[in-house]
């Protein structure tokens, strides 16, 4: 009899410590993303590159996903640039039924704070959180955003000739979305 219950003892733990590691295993295998950019300082106020943008150390970003029909928050992340003014934001999770954006929050430098939105609005691209097969932009884990521009308070006398030394002036690759911070 003792050498059953003994038996039985060790079969259940055997039992727990497998249920444990495929639980483990799914959980690691739960889908995650790194949302990626740059942040810039827009000394002329263009919108795009130029050799006079700067790279913004600090500035703040945030990835927030949203439920389209309840507006509840599903995911929200901040994060800082480095010193190249990169930022990347791990996402866990497979986001397919929510509306996900980063948003431009805030920038470190008091005379390249302004953004093309406005002050009461934030700048965003939206993005897609999922490895759904019809998704277009399934380029493995990484999703990259387009660059963020803050504006230099007054566009600095050195543009005018960095756009006549450009060959090519860039047409904007992205429509300015603005929209008001409002899901808290």
């Amino acid at each position: 009899m003792e050498k059953s219950v003994g038996i039985l003892i060790a079969s259940t733990i055997c039992l727990f410590f497998l249920l444990g590691i495929t639980q483990a295993s799914k959980e690691s295998q739960k889908p995650h993303f790194f949302v990626e950019g740059i942040v810039y300082c827009d000394p002329c106020r263009s919108l795009f590159k130029t050799n006079l943008s700067v790279p913004l150390e600090a500035a703040g970003v945030r990835v927030r996903c949203t439920d389209p029909k309840t507006h509840k928050v599903t995911f929200d992340m901040p994060s800082v640039t480095n010193s190249t003014g990169f930022y990347s934001v791990r996402v866990e999770g497979d986001h397919k039924n929510a509306i996900c954006s980063v948003l431009l929050m805030e920038s470190p430098m008091e005379n390249c704070n302004e953004t093309p939105c406005g002050k009461l609005d934030y700048e965003t691209f939206n993005v897609t959180l999922t490895n759904n097969k019809n998704n277009d932009n399934n380029n493995g884990n990484i999703r990259r955003v387009n660059d963020f521009y803050f504006f230099a308070k007054e566009a600095s006398p050195k543009c005018k000739q960095e756009f006549k030394n450009m060959q090519d002036i860039p047409k904007l690759k992205h429509m300015i979305r603005c929209g008001p911070f409002t899901y808290m």
